[in-house]
């Protein structure tokens, strides 16, 4: 994904327009709906799918924000590329198996 430029101001007076002074180059965390379906290189209608099917997460709880490292996470897993299961994962196992046991 291009990097975006972001103008900041150090500390903006509400309310008045003041002069945007630093710049830094960051890659975006979260990312629309439309920038999501782009970074996954597939239609709009397609990433809805997706979504609703599961292969894809869905937004930030209570936004409508897509989180780029869960899109990852979620390619990530549907092609075989994570193998290693996450400490949250190993926590849900470890618990699962511990419940089973007298």
């Amino acid at each position: 994904m291009k990097k975006q430029v972001l103008s900041v101001s150090p500390s903006p007076q509400r309310g008045q327009n003041v002069a945007l002074t630093e710049q830094y180059n960051f890659e975006p965390r979260l990312l629309t709906r439309e920038q999501a379906a782009n970074y996954c290189q597939c239609s709009l209608s397609t990433f809805n799918s997706w979504v609703a099917r599961g292969i894809m997460p869905g937004p930030v709880p209570g936004t409508h924000r897509w989180d780029l490292k869960a899109i990852n996470t979620f390619l990530d897993r549907a092609s075989g590329l994570q193998m290693k299961a996450t400490a949250h994962e190993a926590l849900d196992e470890w618990r699962a198996a511990r419940a089973r046991s007298p």
